[in-house]
């Protein structure tokens, strides 16, 4: 679901410039700031999964990693697509560094598209003891047209208010003569969704019949802000 809020703030309310300065505009205009907002919900979460024989007792990494892919095709992911092996470089050095087995620790990158089934796979893999998993990052995979769209919404929300105004004294806005949109968008999520996604790593027991923890992600915030200087008619 996507929330979206438009709002503009009138900065200079009517100016009209004679040619005192090369730098105006010879004619009347309005200049109004727009701004819009969308709120989604994240898509594609990213899961760290460290999977470390120290931690076991005769198992080999090896072993613990086919127990784990197990685990996660049975919570219905697609290991082939989801399941990334990450940080192979930096092990590559430790075992020049230190003449240790490359093998006996791997790191992994798990992406999955909704809180339950994070929920889920921290369920399975605590339930074999494979208990290092945290929540790396959290993003929408339309994130660049979702940008676009609140510009838009930004740009649509100015030339509103500009109508608004221009019409409150009688008069129409014409076409857009300055745009600047060199504020950056913001896409954010705040720092309390996080902490609440990381309690899933503690604090629970392992049931089969239970369903998987009630993981809520705040939603990603969008902003933009342009302002927009319109012809005044």
């Amino acid at each position: 679901m996507k929330k979206v809020m438009l709002l503009a703030v009138v900065t200079i309310f009517v100016t009209a410039s004679y040619g005192q300065s090369k730098n105006f505009i010879d004619q009347n205009y309005i200049e109004v700031e727009g701004f819009a907002e969308k709120k989604v919900t994240p898509n594609e979460i990213y899961l760290n999964i460290v999977i470390n024989e120290k931690d076991f007792k005769n198992k080999t990494v090896k072993a613990l990693e086919g127990v784990m892919i197990a685990q996660l095709k049975e919570a219905g992911i697609d290991v082939e697509k989801q399941l990334k092996m990450s940080d192979f470089t930096s092990n590559f050095k430790k075992y020049w560094l230190k003449k240790s087995d490359i093998n006996q620790m791997r790191e992994y990158v798990l992406c999955v598209s909704d809180a339950q089934t994070a929920g889920n796979v921290f369920l399975r893999l605590e339930s074999v003891e494979i208990s290092n998993v945290s929540i790396l990052r959290i993003d929408h995979s339309d994130r660049e047209q979702l940008k676009k769209e609140v510009k838009a919404d930004a740009i649509k929300a100015a030339k509103e208010e500009a109508t608004l105004l221009a019409g409150a004294i009688g008069q129409e806005v014409g076409r857009a003569l300055y745009i600047d949109e060199s504020r950056t968008p913001v896409y954010r999520y705040s720092d309390a969704m996080m902490v609440r996604a990381q309690k899933v790593n503690t604090g629970f027991e392992f049931d089969e019949e239970s369903a998987a923890p009630n993981i809520e992600f705040e939603k990603i915030e969008l902003q933009a802000t342009v302002t927009v200087r319109f012809e005044l008619k």
